[in-house]
């Protein structure tokens, strides 16, 4: 079937995750999801999304989380991105989207998790995602994993100089020799009532591994930060 927009009528939602359905192809971002403003958290991976990220994605000042993966996105990322200041999980891989990263995401302060791969951008992330010397170092303190299209053999796929990432994807000419681009973190989604369905940590799980983010930055792995 297709998505129910009724769902733009529960505007005191915190949490709303919608991943991995079989819905009709989307033509649009979903308009119903502008009125959620109070929302921290947007689950849409894989619901066959069709179009751009719109410029109102910004009106929704308290998302921390945000995963739109594995849709078909296009477009160019909006420089009104950055008025989500509140983000910590960016995961936007897994799309069509064009263009370069917007300076404006430096203003996201708290983003610990950036997942740009398997789309079409090209450009630089050094001064905007990179910095110091050669851009090795991540302009975020608090950015832990930060992946997108960096390196490969191919002259027909696009790539993004990005020497700060964690880890960089690619595939030839022939789409083979895929390093990261079937990888699929999903998201726990439960939040603890004794604390009004707050999140104590975040856990992403990877293949067979987990990551998991705690507010003191330490994460489940033994990883300091």
């Amino acid at each position: 079937g297709t998505m129910p927009s009724e769902i733009g009528l529960l505007t005191k939602l915190d949490y709303l995750f919608m991943a991995d359905n079989d819905f009709e192809v989307h033509e649009g971002f979903p308009e119903w999801v502008r009125p959620l403003v109070k929302l921290r958290e947007l689950s849409l991976k894989q619901n066959a999304i069709l179009g751009e990220i719109p410029t109102w994605i910004g009106e929704l000042s308290k998302l921390r989380l945000l995963d739109i993966d594995y849709n078909r996105i296009t477009g160019q990322m909006p420089t009104e991105m950055g008025l989500l200041t509140e983000m910590r999980f960016l995961l936007l891989n897994r799309n069509w989207i064009s263009g370069t990263i917007p300076t404006e995401f430096q203003k996201m302060k708290r983003l610990e998790l950036l997942l740009l791969d398997d789309n079409h951008l090209n450009g630089t992330a050094i001064g905007t995602m990179c910095t110091g010397d050669g851009g090795t170092s991540l302009s975020l303190s608090s950015l832990k994993e930060f992946h997108s299209d960096c390196w490969g053999e191919s002259l027909n796929f696009h790539y993004l100089e990005c020497p700060c990432c964690t880890q960089c994807c690619t595939k030839n000419d022939e789409y083979q020799n895929m390093t990261c681009f079937d990888d699929s973190f999903l998201a726990n989604y439960d939040g603890d009532w004794e604390r009004n369905y707050d999140r104590e940590a975040y856990y992403f799980s990877k293949d067979d591994t987990d990551l998991q983010f705690l507010p003191n930055g330490r994460r489940l792995d033994g990883v300091d930060f």
